[in-house]
């Protein structure tokens, strides 16, 4: 049987631009400013890599007066690095983009060892997996988890993904339609990362202005939190 042709829907949302207007247009506004705290963004003390970092537009929204101390954006997608770099640049944000196929992550060896090693001479304490985990299988999730784990100098991970929750519909349709396949209830992300060679996690669920999605993000830790 032929592949099915994607919907309008899936072909605009698979631009980065494109999904970032929709999603902050339609939801009445993403919280920006809280996620940047979440995420370590706008601490002095925090050396923070962002796999899939896209054309980093949270950036945007970090504090001139309060950036992190270094930040490390990686992704699969030349053009969208540029932009990031060129957002960065403007921004005076001492900031390192490198191109990896992050696809790659959970069987490639030399694109692990590229990665580890990456953020290792980056002395890189905090790890953002932002719109990740829902596009990866619980084999590919956990191999990327303990590979970051397996770097001494990563102290904590965080996740934000779409969730399935129980009684939201709005939410509900909304996660039905993302491209991620993997979208998972909160005990399914909670089994998963369970597995992982993490021992701490602590759970926020962070909302956007219209208030009929919610995100859930999870911060993982070397010690039980």
């Amino acid at each position: 049987m032929p592949a099915s042709t994607p919907s309008l829907l899936h072909r605009l949302l698979a631009s980065p631009t494109l999904y970032h207007a929709l999603r902050h247009g339609l939801l009445g506004g993403l919280p920006f400013k809280e996620w940047v705290t979440l995420y370590g963004l706008d601490d002095p003390n925090q050396r923070v890599a962002d796999l899939g970092c896209g054309p980093a537009d949270i950036l945007r929204y970090v504090p001139t007066a309060h950036q992190p101390a270094a930040y490390l954006g990686i992704d699969f997608d030349v053009d969208y690095l540029a932009r990031a770099e060129a957002l960065a640049t403007r921004l005076k944000l001492n900031a390192t983009f490198v191109n990896i196929d992050l696809t790659k992550l959970s069987t490639d060896s030399a694109t692990q060892q590229q990665l580890t090693g990456l953020l290792e001479r980056e002395r890189i304490d905090r790890v953002l997996l932002l719109g990740v985990i829902h596009h990866l299988d619980d084999a590919s999730a956990r191999s990327t988890l303990d590979l970051i784990f397996s770097v001494p100098s990563v102290k904590t991970v965080v996740t934000q993904d779409v969730a399935v929750v129980p009684g939201h519909g709005v939410n509900n349709f909304l996660a039905a339609r993302d491209r991620g396949q993997f979208v998972r209830t909160e005990l399914q992300y909670q089994e998963l990362l369970a597995s992982t060679r993490w021992p701490g996690r602590r759970v926020t669920w962070t909302r956007p202005g219209f208030r009929v999605a919610k995100y859930i993000h999870f911060t993982l830790t070397r010690d039980v939190l």
